[in-house]
């Protein structure tokens, strides 16, 4: 016999995307997180609203550009957001 689920009240939730965006800045501003690791973290969260930031990603994963390139042009997908 399988086990009840657990209470609702116990099952921990997903932060949706502005509490993401305000605990990244919060760890960022404290020193927790540096700022490379802080756009990598934005980037990720903004995948869903920006394509072409999992488009870069998957182009530098396969190997189609350079580490260079793909800092470059998520940092300015970042700006046009008004991130980082």
């Amino acid at each position: 016999m399988n086990a009840a689920p657990p209470p609702v009240s116990d099952v921990r939730t997903v932060p949706d995307f502005q509490e993401r965006m305000t605990l990244f800045k919060s760890m960022f501003e404290s020193g927790k997180m540096s700022h490379t690791m802080y756009e990598v973290n934005v980037a990720r969260a903004l995948e869903g609203e920006e394509p072409r930031l999992a488009q870069l990603r998957t182009a530098h994963e396969a190997g189609r550009i350079p580490r260079a390139v793909y800092e470059t042009n998520v940092r300015r997908l970042l700006r046009e957001h008004e991130v980082g």
